[in-house]
C-alpha cells in the first residue's frame, strides 16, 4: 500500500493497518502516526490516518487532517468528497454541499461527489433538486444501491409509486440486505397492493434480510386483518422451520395468547426454554405472562430464575413490574426500592419507585424524585410518570397538564395512543375526563392529518363511556378520513372500559367491514 524504503515506517503502517481492520482505531491511530513522525510529508499516509479518523467517527478531526493534506496534495477530489462525506455525518449540510461542487468542480468524473451533492440536497429539502442530483449520481455511478434508496424514497414520500418501486428494485439488485431499503419496499406494498402484495414483500424482506421482525409482521398483519386460522398457521410454520429462534417461539405463543389458549402459549416457551434455557428466553415467557394478566405464574417463573440468577436485576424488575400490574402496590414497592436505593441516576428505576409510591399514597417523595431525574433527562416518560403521580394524589389540573406535555413530545400514532388511552380510562374512573376533553380540545396542531383523527376518536371514547354515545358518533362520522378512522380503531384504540369497547366494535361492524 506504501512505497518506502523505510522499514520502520512500513512496519507500523502493516501494524495500523491489521488494527484498522480489527476495529481498533485507537491503537491504529497511534500506529499511523508514528508512521508520519517518521515520513512527516508522506500523503499516502496522511490519507490512512484520515480513514481511520472517519470510520472511528471522530470528523471533525477528519476534515482537520484532510485540509492538512490539501495543504501537500492541492487540488485532489476525493479529498474535498471526502470533507463532505464528514459534513454530512456532522449534519452541516450547506458545508457539504459546498465541499461536494469543489470537488466536482476539481474533478468531473469523481462519481462519488455527485452522492454527496445530493445527499445535502436532499437534507436540505430541495427536492426537486435532490432529484436530479440523484438522478446525475446514477449516471456517474449506476450501481450505487445508496443513490437508488435514497431516489426511490424522494419518489414514494411524493406519491410516485412506480418510480420509486423501479429504484427499489435497482437497489436490492445492488445490495439486497439492506433493511432501510426492504423496509421502504414493504412500506410501498403497504400502499399500491393487496394483503397478497405486503405479505409477499414482507417474506421477501426476510429472504434477504433474515430478520425475523418481518415474519412477525406477517403474522401481526393477519391478526389486525382478523385472520385467525392463518395467522395460527403461518405463525406454526414459521415456528416448526425455527425451533431454536425466541422471536419465532413468542410469535406463535402471542396468536394463542390472542386466541385465548393459555395452555397452548404457554407450551410452547416451555418447550423453548427446555432447548434453550437462558435469560432472554425466560425474560420473553415472564412479559407474555405478564401482558397475559398470568400473574402468579409469571412470579412463580421470576422466583426460579432469581434463585438461579441472583445478580440479575432483571428479574427484580419483573417481580415489581408483575406485583405491580396485578394490583399489590404494597408488596410491588420494596423490589423497586431495593434497584432504585442501587441506582439512583436510573431514568427507569426512579420513574416506577416515584409512580409505585403514589399508588401506595405517599405525596411528596415521588414528586421530589422525579424532580431529581428530571434534571438527568428529559423525555415523554418523565412527563407521563408526573400525569401517573399526580393523578394518583388527586391534583388533576396539574396531572393533566403534564399529560399534555408528555403528548406535545411524541409524534408516532402509537406513541401518543399509547399515553392517551390509559389516561382516558383513567379519567373515567375518577371522573376527570372533562379535563382530558379540553386537553384534546386544545392540543397543538401536528403536521399528519392521522394524529388529528386520533385526538378526534379518543375523544369520541370518553364521550361513548359517559353515555353521550350521539356525540361521539357525530364526532367519528365528521372525521374525512373513513379510511383513517378505521385503521385507528383496528390498530390503536385498546380500552378496558366495557363501554368504549362496546361503542368501538359498533361503529366497525357498521362502517369498517365493508371498506376495501
Amino acid at each position: 500500500m506504501f512505497r518506502t524504503d523505510n522499514k520502520n515506517v512500513y512496519e507500523l503502517t502493516e501494524k495500523a493497518q491489521k488494527l484498522f481492520e480489527a476495529d481498533d482505531f485507537a491503537g491504529a491511530l497511534e500506529a499511523i502516526n508514528r508512521a508520519i513522525s517518521i515520513l512527516p510529508r508522506n500523503v499516502d499516509l496522511h490519507d490512512f490516518k484520515s480513514d481511520i479518523l472517519f470510520h472511528s467517527g471522530d470528523f471533525e478531526e477528519t476534515i482537520k487532517e484532510l485540509e492538512f493534506i490539501e495543504t501537500l496534495d492541492p487540488g485532489d477530489a476525493s479529498h474535498y468528497s471526502m470533507e463532505s462525506l464528514c459534513y454530512l455525518q456532522m449534519g452541516e449540510d450547506e458545508k457539504a454541499l459546498e465541499l461536494a461542487d469543489k470537488a466536482i468542480k476539481v474533478d468531473n468524473d469523481y462519481e462519488f461527489s455527485y452522492y454527496n451533492r445530493a445527499k445535502a440536497l436532499n437534507n436540505l429539502g430541495r427536492t426537486e433538486d435532490a432529484i436530479s442530483a440523484y438522478r446525475l449520481s446514477l449516471e456517474k455511478n449506476p450501481s450505487d444501491p445508496d443513490g437508488h434508496r435514497d431516489l426511490a424514497e424522494l419518489y414514494l414520500d411524493a406519491g410516485n409509486y412506480k418510480m420509486a418501486e423501479r429504484e427499489l428494485k435497482l437497489s436490492l439488485r445492488f445490495r439486497k440486505n439492506d433493511k432501510i431499503t426492504n423496509d421502504l419496499m414493504v412500506e410501498l406494498k403497504l400502499a399500491t397492493g393487496g394483503a397478497f402484495e405486503f405479505t409477499k414483500a414482507l417474506l421477501d424482506a426476510f429472504k434477504n434480510t433474515a430478520d425475523t421482525d418481518y415474519l412477525v409482521r406477517i403474522t401481526d398483519f393477519l391478526l389486525d386483518n382478523g385472520d385467525m386460522d392463518n395467522a395460527e398457521k403461518i405463525a406454526k410454520d414459521f415456528y416448526n422451520s425455527a425451533l431454536d429462534n425466541l422471536d419465532m417461539a413468542s410469535n406463535l405463543a402471542k396468536v394463542y395468547y390472542i386466541e385465548q389458549k393459555y395452555d397452548m402459549g404457554n407450551g410452547i416457551f416451555k418447550e423453548y426454554i427446555k432447548r434453550n434455557n437462558n435469560i432472554e428466553a425466560n425474560e420473553e415467557y415472564i412479559k407474555m405472562l405478564v401482558t397475559t394478566a398470568q400473574y402468579d405464574l409469571a412470579l412463580s417463573i421470576i422466583e426460579e430464575n432469581a434463585r438461579k440468577y441472583p445478580e440479575e436485576e432483571t428479574f427484580i424488575f419483573y417481580k415489581f413490574y408483575a406485583l405491580s400490574e396485578k394490583g399489590e402496590h404494597a408488596d410491588a414497592l420494596l423490589p423497586i426500592k431495593t434497584l432504585y436505593d442501587k441506582q439512583p441516576d436510573s431514568i427507569q428505576y426512579g420513574i416506577n419507585y416515584a409512580i409505585e409510591l403514589s399508588h401506595n399514597g405517599v405525596k411528596d417523595e415521588p414528586v421530589d424524585i422525579l424532580n431529581r431525574i428530571s434534571k438527568l433527562d428529559k423525555g415523554p416518560e418523565i412527563e407521563r410518570a408526573y400525569y401517573t403521580v399526580y393523578a394518583n394524589m388527586g391534583l388533576y389540573d396539574k396531572a393533566v397538564e403534564y399529560l399534555g406535555r408528555a403528548v406535545e413530545m411524541e409524534d408516532d400514532i402509537e406513541d401518543i395512543s399509547d399515553i392517551l388511552n390509559p389516561a382516558i380510562e383513567d379519567s373515567i374512573t375518577k371522573n376527570y375526563h372533562e379535563k382530558i376533553i379540553q386537553l384534546l380540545n386544545t392540543l397543538p396542531d401536528k403536521e399528519e392529518n392521522i394524529i388529528h383523527a386520533l385526538y378526534a376518536i379518543e375523544k369520541a371514547c370518553i364521550l361513548s363511556a359517559v353515555n353521550r354515545t350521539e356525540e361521539a358518533t357525530k364526532i367519528l362520522e365528521g372525521i374525512d378520513s373513513k379510511e383513517d378512522v378505521c385503521m385507528i380503531i383496528n390498530q390503536y384504540m385498546d380500552f378496558e372500559n366495557s363501554k368504549i369497547s362496546e361503542f368501538l366494535e359498533d361503529y366497525f361492524n357498521k362502517h369498517c367491514n365493508n371498506l376495501n
